[in-house]
């Protein structure tokens, strides 16, 4: 990946040398590194979720999806917590997704009906993605509220309406797929 981050680069500037001297100052900025770590870190604790904790493959995702089963929560409950957890967790759409949707999958079982199919994945990214836009961890929130130097937890307000009316649109949808398909 490195290599190709470099070949990226490259081909980024080629024809454009004056350029890249001045792009290298953002190195010497103390934010570009906060973000590079931040970046790292999303990217690290997203692959501890799936790295599996034990010889029969069990990771921390399927450990909290067995214990919430377990106590007894709803299936659809459980089908929305996991992906919010998730993405709440990891701040990214590719960490969400690929942290719950496979225990999601497991729990509607191994072929599931097409209007299943659709409605769980409806539901279930819509809730992942509701955490991700959510998440203190979440790299372009956290940017966004550095640059207008505003308080990350002071934004949190103005996103009631917007998520309140992504989960409507999303039930209505899940809701229709699963009766109409």
């Amino acid at each position: 990946m490195v290599a190709g981050l470099i070949a990226a680069l490259f081909a980024a500037f080629a024809g454009h040398g004056p350029a890249f001297r001045p792009s290298l100052q953002m190195l010497k900025q103390t934010d570009t590194w906060l973000m590079i770590i931040l970046v790292i870190g999303i990217q690290t604790f997203s692959s501890a979720l799936s790295c599996p904790v034990d010889t029969s493959g069990s990771t921390l995702v399927t450990g909290m999806r067995d214990e919430l089963v377990r106590t007894g929560i709803p299936l659809i409950t459980v089908i929305m917590l996991i992906p919010f957890i998730s993405g709440m967790v990891t701040g990214v759409a590719f960490g969400f997704v690929g942290a719950s949707f496979p225990i999601v999958f497991a729990l509607v079982g191994p072929h599931p009906s097409l209007s299943v199919a659709a409605a769980t994945t409806t539901f279930a990214y819509t809730f992942g993605f509701m955490g991700m836009m959510l998440s203190p961890m979440h790299a372009c929130f956290v940017v966004t509220a550095e640059y207008f130097k505003v308080s990350l937890f002071g934004t949190y307000h103005y996103l009631i309406g917007p998520a309140a009316t992504i989960l409507l649109t999303s039930v209505l949808l899940s809701a229709f797929y699963y009766y109409c398909f």
